[in-house]
């Protein structure tokens, strides 16, 4: 029995002793766009925390078209204006004639080169990804991302031209299954009706884009241009969506704005606005009583220009300490009916204002948009204030 367990030993290590390094341990799978690389020629091992594979499955796969020079040990691959090229037992290799330091070197094992993964992938545009957890090398094509990056942005462009018709229901079909925006379709109807825009993608960039996972986060600018309802500036707003891969389609998961900058443009400023003269002279006193009582620190007299809605605690109190710290000034160069009906008005003002603070004066103009509502008893009232951007 020793000697059948002796001689076992000695063929359990001389196997081993013949394999590359890492061979005996778990299988390491190689995946190109989530499609699995067959290596007939050999396995994969790791190597000092690199991964080498048979050179000519993965170059092409990667459509990469091979040349061995044996005489040179030299293996080459190349495609459409990308020539890379391993020496066996060098750690030098070039990428369109610019040399590149290897972690490891390309070595042959049983008339099978082996070469780095990781680097053949980068240097082919790819993006490389290491799972752990399943030994498995994802590796994701230059023409695959950009395809994903493709589809994603034109799901965003659909959902926006979906917003902008008021077709919440299509808008909801492009949320995935188990999207929170499914069971918020009517509050975004009432929102399309409420504030009817026309919005643009400004500009979009991909924040993370998980192939594998079918996973993404996107980051947009978008822009929007009031058509209607309830006024509202324009608005150019940051949001961030959450999108996941369904049966091979990208579908929208979430959304959230991060950032809102109001504006008017000068189109809206240009256009002459038809009001009454009494409402047109009542508007404008408004804007007049709310500055000189701000310029007064009377914070019973801002208060009677305010719908009693603005008139909070936290309002009062904030007021109430801007008038005890600062000494100020504030004129309004520029006061222009922006929008008008019977029963709300928008009132474009540049405010500019001096301030004293530490001995030191500040001055600052600044751009807002107040807007109107009549009241019951006939008066207008500031129901809501936007302060622009710069």
């Amino acid at each position: 029995m020793k000697r059948i367990t002796s001689a076992l030993t000695v063929l359990t290590l001389s196997l081993a002793l013949s394999l590359p390094a890492s061979a005996a341990s778990k299988t390491i799978k190689v995946y190109i766009d989530g499609s699995p690389i067959s290596f007939s020629a050999g396995a994969p091992y790791t190597q000092q925390g690199t991964t080498l594979v048979p050179f000519r499955a993965l170059f092409e796969k990667l459509g990469l078209k091979v040349d061995w020079n044996a005489k040179t040990q030299t293996v080459t691959g190349k495609k459409n204006g990308l020539a890379i090229g391993l020496t066996i037992g060098s750690n030098r290799a070039t990428v369109n004639g610019v040399v590149k330091k290897l972690s490891t070197t390309p070595v042959t094992v049983k008339g099978t080169t082996y070469i780095p993964l990781r680097f053949i992938g980068e240097a082919s545009g790819a993006d490389v990804e290491w799972d752990s957890d399943s030994s498995s090398i994802y590796i994701h094509t230059a023409a695959s991302v950009a395809l994903d990056e493709q589809q994603i942005r034109t799901v965003l462009n659909q959902s926006i031209a979906y917003f902008n018709n008021k077709d919440i229901a299509k808008v909801a079909d492009l949320a995935s299954s188990d999207s929170p925006i499914k069971d918020s379709v009517d509050s975004l109807r009432q929102e399309a009706e409420d504030y009817p825009q026309f919005s643009k993608l400004a500009d979009l960039k991909i924040v993370n884009l998980d192939q594998r996972m079918g996973e993404a986060v996107v980051q947009t600018t978008e822009e929007a241009t009031r058509t209607g309802g309830i006024y509202i500036p324009d608005t150019r707003v940051t949001y961030v969506y959450t999108l996941v891969k369904e049966e091979g389609s990208w579908k929208i998961y979430d959304f959230s704005s991060q950032r809102v900058d109001y504006f008017v443009s000068q189109d809206t400023l240009a256009k002459s606005i038809t009001v009454p003269s009494s409402d047109e002279t009542s508007l404008k006193q408004l804007i007049d009583t709310y500055i000189k009582s701000f310029n007064d620190k009377n914070l019973d007299g801002m208060l009677s220009t305010l719908d009693p809605s603005l008139a909070t605690d936290d309002f009062k109190s904030d007021i109430t300490s801007y008038f005890k710290e600062y000494e100020f000034k504030s004129t309004t160069p520029t006061v222009k009916i922006i929008n008008y009906t019977a029963e709300e008005a928008a009132v474009y003002v540049e405010e500019n204002e001096t301030v004293k603070a530490d001995n030191e004066t500040y001055q600052q103009t600044y751009k807002y948009v107040y807007v109107m509502g009549k009241s019951k008893s006939g008066s207008w009232l500031i129901t809501d204030t936007f302060t622009l951007a710069e």
